[in-house]
C-alpha cells in the first residue's frame, strides 16, 4: 500500500486524541514502601484516586522528594468499607461511585496521569459488589467478574493516559506434600490440601491476571539499614533486559524509570515539560 506524501504516522503508543504516549504500570509492595509517593513523580496534571487510607500520611511529609509534583495532582478519596462491615448493597453503591470517579478521570482531557492508589482494594470492592463476600467463591463463578475486570483495564488503556495502579501484598500459601509426593490433607477442611505460609513469601492481592495490558510491573522496597526507598522492575515488555534492576534512593522516581526502560524516547513524549 502506498501512502500519500502528506500522511504522517503517529509514533507507536501515541493516540490520535493525545500528543502524549500512553502507559500502563502496575506496582506492588508492603505498607510504607513508597508506592504512593512514587506515583506523584509522574507527569501532571494528574488525578490521584485514593482507595488506600494511608495516602494522607504521605502528604504530611515535611520534606517530600524533589521529583514530587507538588501542586499538579487532584486527590479524590473513595471511602471503601471493610468486608466484615459492609452489606452487598452498600458495596454495590460504593463500586458504582468508584467507577464513576474513575471514568471521569479517564475522560478528563486535562489529566495526563491517573493514579489508582489501592487497586487491590478496588478489586475486593468489585468482588463484594458481585458476591457479597471475597472468599470461598468457586472459580467457575468468577468468570464474569474476571471478564468485567479485564474490560475495566482495557478502558484505562483506551484513555491514552499514563495509568499507575498500586497494590498491596498478602501472604503466599502453598500446598503441602509428603516426602513421597502425596498431598497432606487439611484435617480442619475435609477434602482440601493443607496450605501453609513459609514465613517469607508474599504475593499481590487483588486481580491475578497481572500481565493483561500492563506494560510495566514494579515492586517497591524499603532498605531499613540504609533508610532508602527503591523500586524493582519486575517486568518491562518493551525492554526485558532491564528486568530485575532496582532503582534506589534519588533514582526511585518515574523519570528515571522511564529513562531506564525507554532510553530512546524523549521525556516530552510522556508529558514532562
Amino acid at each position: 500500500m502506498t501512502l500519500p506524501a502528506s500522511f504522517r504516522q503517529l509514533p507507536q503508543g501515541v493516540q490520535p486524541k493525545s500528543r502524549f504516549r500512553r502507559l500502563m504500570i502496575a506496582s506492588e509492595g508492603p505498607t510504607n514502601s513508597g508506592k504512593s509517593e512514587f506515583t506523584l513523580s509522574a507527569p501532571g496534571p494528574g488525578i490521584f484516586i485514593a482507595l488506600d487510607r494511608n495516602y494522607d500520611g504521605m502528604l504530611d511529609n515535611p520534606n517530600p522528594p524533589p521529583t514530587r509534583n507538588q501542586d499538579d495532582f487532584l486527590y479524590v478519596p473513595v471511602d471503601v468499607k471493610l468486608p466484615t462491615s459492609v452489606k452487598q448493597e452498600e458495596a454495590m453503591e460504593s463500586w458504582k461511585l468508584y467507577t464513576r470517579m474513575l471514568y471521569a478521570a479517564l475522560d478528563n482531557p486535562d489529566a495526563r496521569t491517573v493514579v489508582i492508589d489501592g487497586d487491590s482494594d478496588s478489586f475486593e470492592l468489585q468482588t463484594l459488589a458481585a458476591f457479597g463476600k471475597v472468599a470461598q467463591i468457586p472459580q467457575i463463578m468468577r468468570t464474569g467478574l474476571n471478564a468485567a475486570r479485564r474490560a475495566l483495564i482495557a478502558r484505562c488503556w483506551d484513555s491514552g493516559k499514563i495509568i499507575i495502579a498500586t497494590n498491596k501484598l498478602k501472604r503466599k500459601y502453598e500446598n503441602q506434600y509428603n516426602a513421597d509426593g502425596s498431598p497432606i490433607m487439611d484435617v480442619s477442611k475435609p477434602g482440601q490440601i493443607l496450605r501453609e505460609w513459609d514465613g517469607v513469601s508474599y504475593e499481590r492481592q487483588g486481580f491475578n491476571d497481572h500481565d493483561y495490558l500492563w506494560q510495566i510491573q514494579l515492586k517497591h522496597l524499603y532498605d531499613r539499614d540504609k533508610k532508602r526507598w527503591g523500586v524493582q522492575i519486575l517486568k518491562a515488555k518493551a525492554n526485558p533486559q532491564v528486568e530485575g534492576e532496582v532503582l534506589w534512593g534519588s533514582l526511585c522516581n518515574m523519570p528515571t524509570l522511564l529513562e531506564t526502560i525507554y532510553p530512546h524516547i524523549d521525556m516530552a513524549e510522556w508529558g514532562y515539560r
